[in-house]
């Protein structure tokens, strides 16, 4: 799995005429061991790069989430006070915990 970090301001895809984004509860969420792995190497990449603890990028990564339809792909949105990023996660690096699709 390729390691997908994006600025906020490169990002135009929550609403466009083929794709459909839905905020999603991340306690619904699994991710499997290669994407856990991608988004720990991110962390640590996005706390060197703006030099802040990396326990407090850790933290964030269990908040936001959109879950893009038709493509299936899971971005994990990181705030931070000097920018918001995603982290891009592959339909087939995740799934709903119990299937049941919840979004927000």
């Amino acid at each position: 799995m390729q390691q997908a970090l994006h600025k906020e301001e490169q990002f135009r895809f929550l609403e466009t005429p083929d794709q459909i984004s839905h905020r999603v509860t991340p306690r619904d969420v699994l991710l499997s061991k290669n994407a856990r792995i991608t988004v720990g190497m991110a962390a640590k990449e996005i706390a060197a790069n703006l030099n802040i603890p990396e326990h407090e990028i850790r933290r964030s990564l269990g908040g936001e989430m959109y879950w893009l339809e038709p493509a299936g792909t899971l971005m994990i949105v990181l705030r931070t006070d000097e920018a918001d990023m995603f982290i891009e996660i592959p339909a087939e690096h995740w799934r709903f915990r119990h299937e049941t699709r919840t979004a927000q």
